[in-house]
């Protein structure tokens, strides 16, 4: 006879997501500009993050009027330029890869806890690029 541990459904859940603050490596699936229910602009994006040796399907919705997690995640799928020229779609996020940090969405009474990203990672500074042709003379 195998041995096993019995579970509740909340407990297989649980065991399922992946721990609140984990950084992981995100991928858009699909990107697709909305509304929300109370009239806002948003772009829907639906995210795998990897971890471990799997990885989980993440919807987010990013309302432009949240504008910390907006800007944070054009920077960190490399979007920056389209965000500055003030003009952002969903067509802009395409089928990129960047980091974000997952959070853990309490379950309520229709649905069970999930996984939601909390925040983006944005992308590290670009390093200063040195002339090293400056024709200092060098006189000895």
């Amino acid at each position: 006879m195998a041995k096993f541990i019995a579970k509740t459904y909340d407990q297989i859940n649980a065991e399922s997501l992946i721990p609140a603050k984990t950084e992981c490596d995100v991928e858009i699936i699909e990107a697709t500009d909305a509304v929300s229910s109370t009239g806002n602009d948003m772009i829907v994006l639906t995210l795998k993050a990897y971890h471990g040796e799997g990885h989980k399907i993440i919807k987010d919705y990013i309302l432009f009027k949240f504008e910390y997690k907006f800007r944070t995640a054009c920077d960190s799928f490399g979007i920056l330029d389209a965000y500055n020229s003030e003009n952002v779609s969903a067509e802009d996020f395409g089928t990129r890869s960047g980091k974000a940090i997952i959070g853990i969405q309490a379950a309520s009474d229709k649905y069970d806890a999930k996984n939601v990203i909390s925040s983006y990672v944005p992308r590290p500074a670009e390093p200063t690029k040195v002339d090293l042709d400056d024709e200092i003379p060098l006189d000895f």
